[in-house]
């Protein structure tokens, strides 16, 4: 126990019952443990208020309870020069981002793992639902024990590298358990609050209503898959594959078919489940592989066997990977792979990301590039 009291531990902690849990766990274990609260976004200077203070005193009472210290860090301007540049910029280019998922590369997984390392911590946790198992060839990324939380997703784009020294206590734990816990520790105000779903510096906005607070609005025409014109739009950036469109007097559900740049043009098709929102190949660049194994090894031929989902709880599905580098390069990247799924995807998203799996091992993660079907098809 006092070797295992020698280890310094820093929590990233939200005050929600995630991250609660996940220091509880550790401190039980007889780890010396650290809450870390960070602040990546300026409220008061962007909407005048501000309820980062009171996120912080949630976390401090949290920390207080659990007999921890805590530490509050500002990542205001790295946040912004990392994450929130790169979000804009993307939707700008048409695109449609995650910016939780190049928040954990770019912050939590980099910036804030380097920090708690510059202070001494031997290991950096968080309350995600996964599993890292090292092995002397390097680390592996594993989907939780409860599928339905799985967050594995969320981390596909983090360099295995950076996930040597991080624990991830809640990877064998359903959800249910998680809560369990926080109110049998007399926490049940956490246990008992909602989670925190979307962005977070959007909050409760529309995402259209806030883009438009920051990318110049560009007027044009939403048409039919046939040409008709059925309404107007402020621009392209507000609208993402899949998305459906609601037009005043239209009682046809629509969904986004294509943002046709060329002729500012959204495209739009009847149905949830009309085939032209439907591909079974794609492109993806800015591969991040995870596994401890190299991609090349596991695949034949250049071609890797595996499974592949494109958003978060989405079910897997069966593809091939052509990795060999020779189909197709994108010259802003280093590295770039042509899928191929095994059934037809719904609303395959440019900008979005693909996680690769073999079996319950998260291989790595690519931004999407191009969907590979044809808006006459």
């Amino acid at each position: 126990m006092e070797a295992v009291a020698s280890r310094r531990i820093a929590v990233a902690m939200s005050g929600g019952v995630d991250s609660t849990v996940a220091a509880y766990l550790l401190k039980e274990r007889g780890y010396n443990v650290t809450g870390i609260f960070m602040q990546n976004w300026d409220e008061m200077e962007e909407r005048g208020v501000c309820t980062v203070d009171g996120d912080y005193r949630k976390v401090q009472d949290v920390c207080h309870h659990l007999q921890i210290p805590c530490r509050r860090v500002n990542f205001i301007k790295e946040y912004w020069n990392e994450v929130f540049s790169s979000f804009l910029h993307d939707y700008k280019t048409l695109l449609t981002p995650n910016p939780d998922i190049l928040c954990n590369r770019k912050i939590k997984f980099d910036i804030l793992r380097r920090y708690v390392n510059n202070l001494g911590f031997d290991h950096l946790a968080t309350g995600h639902y996964a599993q890292l198992h090292n092995t002397p060839d390097g680390t592996r990324l594993l989907q939780s024990v409860d599928i339905n939380k799985d967050q594995t997703y969320f981390l596909s784009c983090v360099p295995g590298t950076a996930l040597t020294n991080v624990l991830f206590p809640l990877g064998r734990l359903p959800k249910t358990k998680v809560k369990t816990i926080a109110e049998k520790i007399g926490l049940q105000w956490v246990a008992k609050q909602m989670e925190s779903m979307g962005i977070c510096f959007i909050g409760r906005r529309s995402i259209n209503d806030f883009l438009q607070l920051y990318l110049e609005k560009h007027p044009g025409s939403i048409e039919t898959i046939d040409g008709e014109v059925v309404g107007e739009h402020n621009g392209l950036f507000c609208y993402t594959i899949g998305q459906r469109v609601r037009l005043p007097g239209l009682q046809t559900k629509l969904y986004v078919a294509e943002k046709d740049e060329a002729r500012n043009v959204v495209v739009v098709v009847p149905g949830w489940d009309h085939p032209v929102l439907y591909t079974s190949r794609f492109c993806a660049n800015k591969v991040n592989w995870i596994t401890s194994k190299s991609p090349w090894q596991l695949a034949q031929y250049g071609v890797l066997h595996c499974s592949v989902r494109v958003r978060h709880q989405q079910p897997l599905v069966d593809c091939t990977v052509q990795i060999d580098g020779s189909v197709i390069r994108d010259e802003d990247c280093d590295e770039a792979v042509v899928v191929k799924t095994g059934e037809s995807i719904r609303a395959v998203t440019p900008g979005q990301v693909a996680a690769f799996y073999l079996q319950d091992e998260c291989l790595g993660g690519a931004k999407i590039t191009t969907r590979l079907i044809s808006i006459n098809s």
